[in-house]
């Protein structure tokens, strides 16, 4: 009997947080941006801006969304429920010029070897932190599990991961790679970039740093990418 408030207040949060349509328009500094690709995070919706940088997706309050442009720096932005009541409008700034590499020397410390730790620890992301807080203790984990916080979370941190593969794979290769030895065109570069991060077995071969075997998977799934 003491939890029905708890079920009771937790249902009125489910109810509350239907998806609505999210209008709105991507800009640079020279005007509006087309074929911007816009991705819920939350959801794994994707569409892109048309020819005046306008886009319509469905989304909830704190949905995370993420706009990709090749050229431009990433930009995310968490839903509010402000957003919905007008026009949404998201500036996008275009990637500066690369310098030439910069090596700084730090000096770092051996915890195991000093003798203060057994082993080294894991670094968390923030995703692994916040989906660790959330089930850090029982009633934390019931009531975040209940509510689908503990869901989210993981979500969260699965895209984090699709995130790293993406970044990893932008360092590695030029876009002319993709554009001239995988005939991807260029505007479906990133797609395919989040096409590839997002695959399983490719994501094995990627971690394994050797650049022959993702060159050879990164070719098939090329081949894939281009049927749709």
């Amino acid at each position: 009997m003491k939890f029905r408030p708890i079920f009771s207040f937790l249902f009125l949060l489910t109810a509350c947080a239907q998806a609505q349509m999210l209008n709105g328009t991507v800009k640079s500094v020279n005007g509006t941006l087309p074929r911007v690709i816009v991705l819920n995070l939350s959801t794994e919706q994707e569409t892109r801006t048309d020819e005046l940088g306008r886009f319509s997706i469905a989304a909830s309050e704190d949905d995370l969304i993420l706009f990709e442009k090749t050229g431009y720096v990433k930009a995310r932005h968490l839903v509010e429920k402000a957003d919905f009541s007008g026009n949404f409008s998201l500036l996008m700034e275009e990637k500066p010029e690369e310098l030439e590499e910069v090596i700084v020397y730090t000096q770092s410390y051996d915890l195991v070897k000093m003798g203060i730790l057994q082993k080294q620890p894991k670094r968390l992301t923030v995703a692994e932190r916040r989906l660790y807080t959330a089930q850090s203790t029982t009633i934390d984990g019931f009531i975040n599990a209940i509510s689908g916080r503990t869901k989210m979370l993981k979500r969260a941190l699965k895209h984090e991961r699709y995130e790293r593969n993406y970044e990893k794979l932008s360092r590695m290769f030029e876009e002319s790679y993709f554009t001239e030895s995988l005939k991807i065109p260029k505007d479906d570069v990133a797609r395919f970039l989040y096409y590839a991060a997002e695959n399983q077995k490719f994501t094995v071969v990627l971690s394994s740093g050797n650049r022959f075997q993702i060159m050879f998977a990164l070719s098939e799934l090329a081949t894939e990418f281009k049927k749709f």
